[in-house]
């Protein structure tokens, strides 16, 4: 079985960047995006058993990007649905740190989509249907190989579409 340890640098770095955009379509349409980009590094010290004396921190995706299109009209005073498609991409990131000679294992990007919808009957109750990762896409972790230069998948797994019901009563 692997055997995961942990030890921290003692320092590293992180800068980035976030761009953001909203816009109304038509009457109760909106399109929503961000992205993200970042850049880490962190030096390790002489004498550890880790192959990269250099790279990036482990756990941090260079970009992430999300986007929604969201319709929400109001029917009276006090209904209101919302309904929501929303798309997240994660870049690629380290899972594991690589020691002895092998590479670092990273989790290659994962593309999610997920539906939202709610509808506010009055002011105390509100029904909600959730709808989690839409194109079940597979989480796929590879692994480098400096020796050869190729990325070996180590593993690979689907978390499965799952849903969300639920009611809220407000007092």
């Amino acid at each position: 079985a692997t055997v995961h340890s942990f030890q921290n640098a003692s320092n590293g770095m992180a800068t980035g960047l976030e761009l953001e955009f909203r816009k109304e379509l038509i009457r109760d349409l909106r399109l929503g995006a961000n992205a993200s980009f970042m850049y880490t590094d962190v030096k390790l010290p002489e004498g550890g058993a880790y192959t990269n004396m250099q790279r990036a921190l482990q756990g941090a995706s260079p970009y992430l990007v999300n986007a929604d299109i969201t319709y929400s009209p109001r029917f009276g005073e006090t209904q209101q649905l919302s309904a929501a498609l929303v798309y997240n991409l994660q870049g690629p990131r380290i899972q594991s740190v690589g020691i002895s000679g092998l590479g670092d294992v990273k989790q290659q990007p994962v593309h999610t989509m997920n539906f939202v919808g709610s509808f506010k009957l009055n002011e105390k109750v509100a029904l909600k249907l959730q709808v989690n990762d839409l194109l079940n896409q597979p989480v796929v972790f590879k692994q480098e190989i400096p020796a050869t230069g190729e990325k070996d998948e180590v593993e690979r797994f689907k978390r499965g579409s799952s849903f969300e019901i639920g009611i809220t009563y407000n007092l």
